[in-house]
């Protein structure tokens, strides 16, 4: 059983099975966008872009011909935070993703002069803004659409259509667009809430009696995979994420369940099962497969991914969820204190899942 550790000091798709995969380093998670003369950031007391076709900054794009797709990526852009009546406006998080594992795209370094821009249907009365989002492990900026009324904002969001425009070391344009999606899969901000019943079952504990879920926490510098069970002392309405870093036991909730002492997420599938759109696939040693989920990052930048090893107690074999990185002695996990597994599961996507 989970024992209370109270240390202060601290959200497509593909895989194919065990005997194809290949074993690979990982997709480096993006360091947000490269800062150039092409994006501009809008303070509050600008006005904000309008109009039918937007660009960041607002100048009108002139391409001899069409530039060709980015390769190997695809641009996702999700809702982040619905407009309401009191606040008619939308949070759109977009992000360039790695068509294998799912994983955001690192454009620095990989492409230079990003560009962000926007359309928006004829006639539009929405305005849009943009901020970078460069400690985000999933996305690379995140748009705020506004319009005079809600019923404006939902009549025409999905018509707004979104596109990165890089250059790839051989000077040639390239570019991906997306519309608003309604995302299947994604990283949920917890806190130490009740765990929602779409939360992805990555273990069990107490002889199979109890779920362990997925999650990660957000620990300084760092987005720490590792497991989330119903809070030991508020089981029916509170939850607790369990991780370890370098050896440190962490939690995300005091042991009352009512301070958060590190931010949080879990992860869910919001249409369809796992087995649509994930696999666990057998490692060892800091390996992993080339379609390895990323899960986040750890305090230099590095990829962490998720992954369960066998528990060292009870009679039962059971898997807790932990964090892997590439190149280390295995899978990480805070089950009664950090614990390593050389032999370990890692969450892949499959190649058979929708994106």
């Amino acid at each position: 059983m989970l024992r209370p550790i109270i240390l202060f000091s601290a959200i497509t798709f593909a895989g194919p099975s065990c005997s194809n995969s290949k074993l690979k380093g990982p997709v480096v998670p993006g360091e947000g966008i490269e800062h150039n003369n092409d994006i501009e950031q809008l303070s509050p007391d600008e006005t904000p872009l309008q109009g039918t076709e937007g660009t960041l900054p607002s100048e009108t794009i002139e391409e001899v011909s069409p530039p060709a797709n980015i390769s190997g990526a695809y641009l996702a852009c999700s809702e982040a935070r619905p407009a309401t009546a009191s606040l008619p406006e939308v949070l759109v998080n977009c992000g360039l993703k790695d068509e294998i594992s799912n994983g955001k795209v690192n454009l620095v370094g990989t492409y230079t002069n990003p560009r962000w821009t926007y359309k928006t249907p004829a006639q539009s009365t929405l305005a849009l803004t943009v901020q970078e989002l460069p400690d985000n492990p999933d996305w690379h900026v995140q748009f705020t659409v506004k319009g005079p009324t809600l019923s404006d904002v939902l009549a025409q969001m999905g018509s707004i259509s979104f596109t990165l425009e890089v250059e790839d070391a051989g000077r040639i344009n390239r570019q991906e667009s997306s519309t608003i999606r309604h995302s299947l899969v994604q990283w949920l901000p917890l806190d130490g809430a009740k765990i929602p019943t779409q939360a992805v079952v990555g273990g069990t504990e107490n002889e199979g009696a109890r779920n362990l879920y997925i999650c990660r926490v957000h620990y300084g510098n760092e987005v720490i995979p590792g497991l989330l069970a119903a809070h030991f002392n508020d089981p029916n309405n509170k939850s607790i994420c369990y991780a370890a870093s370098n050896g440190v036991s962490i939690v995300s909730n005091s042991s009352d369940g009512l301070s958060v002492l590190y931010k949080s997420d879990v992860l869910v599938i919001n249409a369809g099962a796992f087995a649509e759109y994930f696999e666990w696939l057998p490692a060892s040693n800091g390996q992993l497969h080339s379609n390895a989920y990323v899960s986040g990052y750890d305090a230099t930048g590095q990829p962490l991914y998720s992954c369960r090893g066998t528990q060292a107690d009870g009679v039962v074999v059971e898997q807790t969820p932990g964090s892997l990185k590439q190149g280390s002695p295995g899978c990480v996990f805070n089950f009664n204190g950090s614990q390593t597994r050389t032999d370990y599961e890692v969450l892949s996507w499959k190649q058979t899942a929708p994106q």
